[in-house]
């Protein structure tokens, strides 16, 4: 036995000294191809009880335990091959996000003349929890998606109430329990616009 043990030893080492780049290259290709982050993956957060359903342009649909980190989709080459994606929280829907135009952001240098000044956008709508009302909301960035997304797992998962004011970035929204500001939402979106510009800091106004 100890010799059969000699024989295997010597056999692998002479391997090794008669193809040592090949490998040695092996080795480490594999190494590398199961050790390095993959710009193709779609950026999953594990959350308990929660999944994701994602919408391919292609047609076809892939199912995921946990929910898409929103910030970090566009630095994935995926992105541009998802057409929509939806949220479940105990087998419920509670979001459905659509992107628009949004494209594989690489590293690219600010002012690079490839490069764009936006990068499309993200639509959602959701059910106001105790409400018969659905919400759209629409021109959104990634950072006001994880925003949106995170308020309403965060309202369902507590079992709290969930309403507009939630949502941080929102400055002006229209009431649900009134219907007094119903033609009013010429106003609403003016007054975001302006919000979301600067023009009010810039006037010393509290925002």
């Amino acid at each position: 036995m100890k010799n059969l043990k000699v024989r295997v030893l010597s056999s692998i080492l002479a391997l090794l000294l008669v193809f040592p780049v090949g490998l040695a290259g092996a080795l480490s290709a594999g190494a590398y191809t199961y050790g390095a982050p993959s710009s193709d993956v779609i950026p999953i957060r594990s959350v308990e009880n929660t999944k994701t359903v994602v919408n391919y342009t292609n047609g076809t649909t892939e199912t995921f335990s946990g929910m898409i980190d929103a910030e970090s989709l566009e630095q994935t080459t995926t992105v541009e091959k998802i057409a929509s994606y939806e949220v479940f929280y105990n087998n419920d829907s509670i979001i459905s996000v659509e992107l628009r135009d949004i494209d594989y952001q690489d590293e690219m240098a600010v002012g690079a003349s490839s490069g764009k000044a936006m990068n499309g956008y993200y639509a959602v709508s959701f059910d106001l929890p105790d409400s018969n009302k659905e919400t759209f909301l629409t021109g959104l960035t990634p950072n006001n998606l994880e925003i949106v997304q995170e308020r309403i797992l965060d309202g369902y998962a507590s079992e709290s109430d969930f309403t507009m004011e939630s949502i941080d970035f929102i400055d002006t929204e229209k009431t649900i329990a009134s219907e007094a500001d119903n033609e009013l939402c010429w106003a609403a979106s003016a007054s975001n616009m302006l919000h979301y510009s600067g023009w009010g800091e810039g006037w010393f106004f509290n925002m």
